[in-house]
């Protein structure tokens, strides 16, 4: 076998064996998001990125988890926990969630998820 026929077969082999595990990983990719719900992605996004929720993704995992929104004062909403643990919340500026109220409410779902 010559130098650049063995180099070929190599770099085909490598670029199979490459592509092989790519398939692998975008199927377990593929297989593992699309068993997650709407609700675990937006939970899952949530945990990720605090800063990078909308508000209205924020009302939506709100609801999701079974919180109630009382009522409204000025910019503020005042939600329940299935627990009756008040939660006050308000929109930034730019139309997005607030970062600290997302980490707060995630504390607050691990907290009522871990008494269950």
């Amino acid at each position: 076998m010559d130098f650049f026929y063995g180099n070929m077969v190599r770099g085909i082999r490598g670029f199979s064996a490459c592509w092989e595990r790519k398939a692998l990983e975008l199927v377990i990719v593929t297989i593992y998001s699309h068993n997650m719900t709407r609700r675990d992605k937006l939970l899952a996004r949530a945990i990720n990125n605090p800063k990078g929720l909308s508000f209205a993704e924020l009302q939506t995992l709100l609801r999701q988890a079974g919180w109630t929104l009382d009522h409204q004062k000025g910019s503020h909403q005042i939600w329940y926990s299935p627990k009756g643990r008040r939660f006050a919340i308000q929109q930034a500026e730019s139309g997005t969630a607030k970062g600290y109220q997302v980490e707060q409410f995630l504390v607050q779902y691990e907290v009522e998820h871990e008494e269950t």
